[in-house]
């Protein structure tokens, strides 16, 4: 079944696509476009319960339709409760109050069946929310019920923030916990581009130092 959209339709995807920390992902989580076939290839859109729940989104533009073709995706799920246990722990990396500030979070957990699919992650106020999917095993792979370990490391995108607690959400609150930057990660030297009353970035001064 073919599904068609008109070109505005398109902007509405659009809106809910995070791009940042999209990880195990082709084109490094970035949307692209071929112009010589006309393919627009989206490697994951958000939905309200569930960061990247669609994920290597292909759409084609028919010029004689003027609307795109949904050509395929891939609808992923959460890793099953049931298949693993999950361990995190956040690591946050700061020795002065200097950029760059890292904080990651190591996970390790167990599964059976399926492989370790994309790891998303999206920010909503002082709470991270990250997905762990599963890419399901192949119609002609047999689960052999095995238990398997994996780790990952999950790089948190806190540029740009302010001191202070954060938390976080591991598959819709399997996993919850919280960490504190002890600094704000802002650049020291960036100013200007916002409205008066907006610090981040802080004012310029009125003329260029050089």
């Amino acid at each position: 079944m073919k599904i068609l959209l008109k070109s505005i339709f398109i902007l509405l995807v659009f809106l809910d696509i995070s791009a940042a920390k999209s990880e195990n992902a082709d084109q490094g989580g970035y949307p692209s476009y071929n112009y010589k076939d006309g393919t627009l290839t989206i490697p994951r859109v958000d939905v309200t319960g569930q960061v990247g729940r669609y994920q290597d989104v292909v759409f084609q533009f028919d010029p004689q339709l003027n609307a795109w073709i949904l050509k395929k995706h891939h609808s992923r799920k959460i890793m099953p409760e049931m298949d693993r246990k999950l361990i995190v722990v956040p690591i946050v990396t700061a020795t002065a109050p200097t950029v760059p500030v890292h904080v990651s979070l190591f996970t390790m957990g167990e599964y059976t069946c399926g492989r370790i699919g994309q790891i998303n992650q999206r920010r909503i106020g002082n709470r991270f929310e990250i997905q762990i999917t599963e890419d399901p095993l192949l119609p002609s792979e047999i689960c052999d019920q095995k238990t398997r370990i994996f780790t990952r490391i999950i790089q948190l995108d806190v540029f740009r923030l302010e001191a202070g607690e954060y938390q976080y959400n591991i598959n819709n609150g399997e996993r919850i916990g919280s960490f504190t930057l002890p600094f704000d990660t802002t650049e020291p030297d960036e100013c200007g581009g916002s409205p008066e009353d907006d610090n981040t970035p802080k004012a310029c001064p009125n003329s260029f130092p050089f």
